[in-house]
């Protein structure tokens, strides 16, 4: 395993450029390579164990966590190695793994907002009272049926929110260093 993460370490092939967005297999191989790669520093970040009884608990909490966030991810996975996932997910993803790697949080969070709620109009307020219209009124009644990426099924939801776990714990292992 230690020969396994020496390699990650020295493995460059899933690092994002500017480049790479011109080209969807090569979004969906890297974007695949990059979440297996935080997968396993998840594991190496939750394996530091020692022997007492409190840190047994934790372990088996950290395992129980590392095992759910590959299980929610799992569906993600098949879809970007059959290179099935929908062109902007895609490419929202990609570049919220793109931030990710530069280190860049602010942008990263950013774009993880547009891949979790997207750019669906949100209406606040009553719609339609009078004989006057709002000016966004065309643009919440047109996409009426659209909804936020997290709100299209319980297993999309479910690998976003653990694409946001990996965030935080990339965030929270910087800092610790």
């Amino acid at each position: 395993m230690i020969k396994d993460t020496e390699q990650l370490a020295n493995d460059t092939s899933y690092v994002f450029t500017e480049s790479d967005f011109q080209n969807l297999e090569c979004l969906c191989s890297k974007s695949l390579q990059y979440i297996h790669y935080l997968l396993n520093l998840q594991e190496q970040c939750y394996s530091k164990t020692n022997n007492t009884a409190d840190d047994k608990i934790a372990d088996s909490d950290n395992d129980n966590i590392c095992k759910e966030t590959r299980i929610n991810l799992f569906p993600l996975l098949i879809k970007l190695r059959k290179k099935t996932l929908d062109r902007n997910t895609l490419v929202t993803l990609s570049t919220t793994l793109y931030y990710l790697q530069l280190a860049d949080y602010k942008s990263c969070l950013e774009s993880y907002m547009k891949l979790s709620i997207g750019n669906v109009a949100w209406p606040i307020g009553v719609a339609s009272i009078g004989i006057h219209q709002r000016s966004n009124h065309s643009r919440i009644s047109n996409n009426f049926n659209a909804s936020s990426n997290i709100m299209i099924d319980e297993e999309t939801r479910l690998w976003i929110t653990n694409i946001k776990r990996l965030i935080t714990l990339l965030q929270e292992s910087e800092k610790s260093v």
